[in-house]
Protein backbone atom coordinates (compact mmCIF):
# COMPACT_ATOMS: atom_id res chain seq x y z
CA UNK A 1 0.00 0.00 0.00
CA UNK A 2 1.31 3.53 -0.83
CA UNK A 3 0.03 6.51 1.03
CA UNK A 4 0.44 10.09 0.18
CA UNK A 5 -1.05 12.90 2.55
CA UNK A 6 -1.26 16.22 0.73
CA UNK A 7 -0.86 19.61 2.64
CA UNK A 8 0.23 22.77 3.39
CA UNK A 9 1.63 22.82 7.13
CA UNK A 10 0.14 23.35 10.43
CA UNK A 11 -2.95 20.77 9.25
CA UNK A 12 -2.94 17.47 11.20
CA UNK A 13 -0.88 16.37 7.91
CA UNK A 14 1.73 14.36 10.28
CA UNK A 15 -0.52 13.15 12.40
CA UNK A 16 -2.50 11.66 8.97
CA UNK A 17 0.89 9.99 8.24
CA UNK A 18 1.50 8.39 11.54
CA UNK A 19 -2.12 6.60 11.77
CA UNK A 20 -2.21 5.68 8.40
CA UNK A 21 1.34 3.92 8.59
CA UNK A 22 0.13 2.43 12.33
CA UNK A 23 -2.84 0.74 10.67
CA UNK A 24 -1.29 -0.52 8.03
CA UNK A 25 2.58 -1.42 9.29
CA UNK A 26 3.55 0.80 6.71
CA UNK A 27 7.40 2.79 6.74
CA UNK A 28 6.09 6.66 7.71
CA UNK A 29 8.70 8.51 5.08
CA UNK A 30 7.27 11.65 6.63
CA UNK A 31 8.08 14.93 4.48
CA UNK A 32 10.33 12.64 1.58
CA UNK A 33 10.87 15.56 -0.48
CA UNK A 34 12.34 17.88 2.95
CA UNK A 35 16.55 16.86 3.09
CA UNK A 36 15.68 16.38 7.23
CA UNK A 37 14.19 13.14 6.62
CA UNK A 38 15.50 11.37 3.53
CA UNK A 39 19.12 12.01 2.19
CA UNK A 40 18.75 11.50 -1.52
CA UNK A 41 18.19 13.26 -4.96
CA UNK A 42 14.96 14.05 -5.78
CA UNK A 43 15.00 11.66 -8.92
CA UNK A 44 16.04 8.94 -6.33
CA UNK A 45 13.60 9.66 -4.29
CA UNK A 46 10.75 9.35 -7.13
CA UNK A 47 12.12 6.26 -7.95
CA UNK A 48 11.94 4.80 -4.72
CA UNK A 49 8.54 5.89 -4.60
CA UNK A 50 7.41 4.23 -8.00
CA UNK A 51 9.35 0.75 -7.91
CA UNK A 52 8.44 0.47 -3.27
CA UNK A 53 5.78 -0.24 -1.63
CA UNK A 54 4.24 0.07 1.94
CA UNK A 55 4.99 3.37 2.87
CA UNK A 56 3.02 6.64 3.78
CA UNK A 57 4.91 10.03 3.17
CA UNK A 58 3.59 13.60 3.50
CA UNK A 59 3.97 15.74 0.15
CA UNK A 60 3.79 19.93 1.00
CA UNK A 61 2.74 21.76 -1.61
CA UNK A 62 5.90 24.17 -1.78
CA UNK A 63 7.95 20.56 -2.49
CA UNK A 64 5.46 20.61 -5.56
CA UNK A 65 7.25 23.93 -6.78
CA UNK A 66 10.65 23.75 -5.75
CA UNK A 67 11.82 20.21 -5.87
CA UNK A 68 13.83 20.59 -8.91
CA UNK A 69 12.05 18.33 -12.08
CA UNK A 70 8.47 17.79 -10.13
CA UNK A 71 5.63 19.14 -10.85
CA UNK A 72 1.76 18.89 -10.01
CA UNK A 73 1.27 17.32 -13.28
CA UNK A 74 4.18 15.34 -13.96
CA UNK A 75 3.94 13.74 -10.18
CA UNK A 76 3.44 9.80 -10.20
CA UNK A 77 -0.01 10.57 -8.19
CA UNK A 78 -1.54 6.88 -10.08
CA UNK A 79 0.67 5.02 -7.82
CA UNK A 80 -1.10 5.90 -4.64
CA UNK A 81 -4.01 3.80 -3.34
CA UNK A 82 -4.83 6.97 -1.07
CA UNK A 83 -4.26 10.38 -1.79
CA UNK A 84 -5.42 11.96 1.67
CA UNK A 85 -5.96 15.89 0.85
CA UNK A 86 -6.27 17.69 4.43
CA UNK A 87 -6.95 21.59 4.53
CA UNK A 88 -7.45 24.04 7.56
CA UNK A 89 -10.65 26.01 7.15
CA UNK A 90 -10.04 28.76 9.91
CA UNK A 91 -7.02 30.37 7.30
CA UNK A 92 -6.23 32.87 10.14
CA UNK A 93 -5.41 30.10 12.45
CA UNK A 94 -3.82 28.35 10.22
CA UNK A 95 -1.25 31.23 9.67
CA UNK A 96 -0.94 32.34 13.23
CA UNK A 97 0.16 28.39 13.98
CA UNK A 98 2.70 28.84 11.45
CA UNK A 99 3.96 32.52 12.38
CA UNK A 100 4.75 31.27 15.70
CA UNK A 101 6.07 27.83 15.03
CA UNK A 102 8.94 29.55 13.03
CA UNK A 103 9.26 31.68 16.38
CA UNK A 104 9.30 29.08 18.43
CA UNK A 105 11.70 27.41 16.15
CA UNK A 106 13.99 30.49 16.29
CA UNK A 107 14.58 30.31 19.90
CA UNK A 108 15.06 26.48 20.39
CA UNK A 109 11.31 25.57 21.33
CA UNK A 110 10.29 23.53 18.31
CA UNK A 111 10.32 20.47 19.84
CA UNK A 112 6.69 19.45 20.44
CA UNK A 113 6.40 19.70 24.32
CA UNK A 114 8.33 22.82 24.33
CA UNK A 115 6.43 23.93 21.32
CA UNK A 116 3.10 23.51 23.05
CA UNK A 117 4.36 25.16 26.08
CA UNK A 118 5.70 28.48 24.91
CA UNK A 119 2.13 28.47 23.14
CA UNK A 120 0.20 28.20 25.61
CA UNK A 121 1.87 30.24 28.15
CA UNK A 122 2.26 32.98 25.64
CA UNK A 123 -1.45 32.93 24.86
CA UNK A 124 -1.75 34.05 28.07
CA UNK A 125 -0.52 37.60 26.79
CA UNK A 126 -0.57 37.60 23.42
CA UNK A 127 0.78 41.07 23.06
CA UNK A 128 4.31 40.08 24.11
CA UNK A 129 4.59 37.78 20.87
CA UNK A 130 6.69 39.68 18.18
CA UNK A 131 4.67 41.63 15.96
CA UNK A 132 3.73 40.14 12.67
CA UNK A 133 6.41 39.70 9.99
CA UNK A 134 4.36 40.78 7.01
CA UNK A 135 6.89 39.36 4.49
CA UNK A 136 6.99 35.89 6.17
CA UNK A 137 2.99 36.34 5.97
CA UNK A 138 2.76 37.14 2.88
CA UNK A 139 4.65 34.33 1.82
CA UNK A 140 2.45 31.73 3.83
CA UNK A 141 -0.73 33.35 2.33
CA UNK A 142 0.53 32.83 -1.04
CA UNK A 143 1.20 29.12 -0.26
CA UNK A 144 -2.03 28.61 1.09
CA UNK A 145 -3.27 30.39 -2.18
CA UNK A 146 -1.67 27.94 -4.41
CA UNK A 147 -2.61 25.07 -2.43
CA UNK A 148 -6.49 26.06 -2.57
CA UNK A 149 -6.17 27.30 -6.26
CA UNK A 150 -3.75 24.93 -7.98
CA UNK A 151 -3.22 21.70 -5.74
CA UNK A 152 -6.24 20.87 -3.67
CA UNK A 153 -8.62 21.82 -7.40
CA UNK A 154 -5.78 19.51 -9.59
CA UNK A 155 -6.41 16.11 -7.38
CA UNK A 156 -10.25 16.47 -6.56
CA UNK A 157 -10.74 17.18 -10.41
CA UNK A 158 -8.33 14.38 -11.16
CA UNK A 159 -10.61 11.26 -11.32
CA UNK A 160 -8.14 9.15 -9.16
CA UNK A 161 -10.78 7.77 -6.84
CA UNK A 162 -8.10 7.27 -4.73
CA UNK A 163 -8.01 11.12 -3.65
CA UNK A 164 -9.79 12.08 -0.31
CA UNK A 165 -10.29 15.14 1.73
CA UNK A 166 -10.58 15.83 5.18
CA UNK A 167 -10.01 18.91 7.56
CA UNK A 168 -8.09 19.99 10.50
CA UNK A 169 -10.26 20.99 12.37
CA UNK A 170 -12.04 17.55 12.48
CA UNK A 171 -9.40 16.04 14.33
CA UNK A 172 -9.56 18.53 17.25
CA UNK A 173 -12.77 16.44 18.44
CA UNK A 174 -12.49 13.30 20.50
CA UNK A 175 -11.33 10.11 18.52
CA UNK A 176 -15.45 9.10 19.21
CA UNK A 177 -16.33 12.22 18.16
CA UNK A 178 -14.53 12.34 14.87
CA UNK A 179 -14.25 8.57 14.21
CA UNK A 180 -17.33 8.05 11.65
CA UNK A 181 -16.89 10.91 9.44
CA UNK A 182 -13.27 9.96 9.42
CA UNK A 183 -14.59 6.48 8.36
CA UNK A 184 -16.99 8.05 5.76
CA UNK A 185 -14.48 10.68 4.17
CA UNK A 186 -11.35 8.52 3.62
CA UNK A 187 -13.23 5.05 3.17
CA UNK A 188 -11.23 3.36 5.75
CA UNK A 189 -12.76 1.32 8.64
CA UNK A 190 -11.20 2.89 11.22
CA UNK A 191 -10.85 1.55 14.88
CA UNK A 192 -10.30 3.55 17.71
CA UNK A 193 -7.20 2.01 18.66
CA UNK A 194 -6.31 3.00 15.23
CA UNK A 195 -6.53 6.90 16.51
CA UNK A 196 -4.09 8.61 18.59
CA UNK A 197 -5.18 10.12 21.51
CA UNK A 198 -8.54 11.58 23.21
CA UNK A 199 -8.79 13.90 20.65
CA UNK A 200 -5.44 16.18 20.27
CA UNK A 201 -3.58 16.61 23.66
CA UNK A 202 -1.96 19.28 21.94
CA UNK A 203 -4.47 21.59 20.29
CA UNK A 204 -3.69 25.50 21.08
CA UNK A 205 -6.47 28.29 19.72
CA UNK A 206 -4.54 31.35 18.46
CA UNK A 207 -7.51 33.39 18.51
CA UNK A 208 -6.04 35.80 21.69
CA UNK A 209 -2.88 36.20 18.86
CA UNK A 210 -4.76 36.60 16.08
CA UNK A 211 -7.20 39.52 17.20
CA UNK A 212 -3.69 41.06 19.69
CA UNK A 213 -2.13 41.39 16.56
CA UNK A 214 -5.16 42.44 13.99
CA UNK A 215 -4.19 38.91 12.02
CA UNK A 216 -7.34 38.75 9.97
CA UNK A 217 -7.06 42.45 9.29
CA UNK A 218 -3.42 41.78 8.00
CA UNK A 219 -4.26 38.88 5.53
CA UNK A 220 -7.34 40.65 4.00
CA UNK A 221 -4.92 43.12 2.92
CA UNK A 222 -2.98 41.20 2.10
CA UNK A 223 -4.80 39.00 -0.37
CA UNK A 224 -6.10 42.19 -1.66
CA UNK A 225 -2.35 43.16 -2.74
CA UNK A 226 -1.93 39.74 -4.06
CA UNK A 227 -5.27 40.31 -6.42
CA UNK A 228 -4.35 43.76 -7.48
CA UNK A 229 -0.72 41.95 -8.38
CA UNK A 230 -2.18 39.46 -10.25
CA UNK A 231 -4.72 41.50 -12.08
CA UNK A 232 -1.60 43.98 -13.37
CA UNK A 233 -0.01 40.71 -14.37
CA UNK A 234 -2.52 39.53 -16.38
CA UNK A 235 -3.08 43.12 -18.33
CA UNK A 236 0.81 43.42 -18.81
CA UNK A 237 -0.02 39.86 -20.30
CA UNK A 238 -2.80 40.43 -22.33
CA UNK A 239 -1.03 43.79 -23.50
CA UNK A 240 1.93 42.34 -24.41
CA UNK A 241 0.35 39.42 -26.66
CA UNK A 242 -2.09 42.03 -28.30
CA UNK A 243 -5.34 41.97 -28.81
CA UNK A 244 -7.47 38.69 -29.82
CA UNK A 245 -8.12 38.92 -33.58
CA UNK A 246 -11.91 39.44 -34.89
CA UNK A 247 -13.56 36.81 -36.52
CA UNK A 248 -12.52 36.49 -39.86
CA UNK A 249 -9.62 38.03 -39.97
CA UNK A 250 -7.58 35.32 -39.69
CA UNK A 251 -3.61 34.92 -38.75
CA UNK A 252 -0.78 34.27 -41.00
Amino acid sequence: MKVAVVSTPRTCSSMLGHVFAKKFDLIDYSEMFSEMWVKADPQTKLKMLVRGDNFSLKITSTSLTTTPNISLETFPWHIFDYIIVTERLDIAQQAASWLLLSEAQTLGKGEQGLLVEYLREGMKNPETFPEVNRGQLKTIIETINHFHEQVKPFLLTSGLKSVKLVNHEMFQKSREEYVEEFREKTDVYWKIDDLDGEGNPTYVDYTPYIESHNIRQIIDEIQNEIKETNATEEEIRHEYEGPDPTEGQGIV
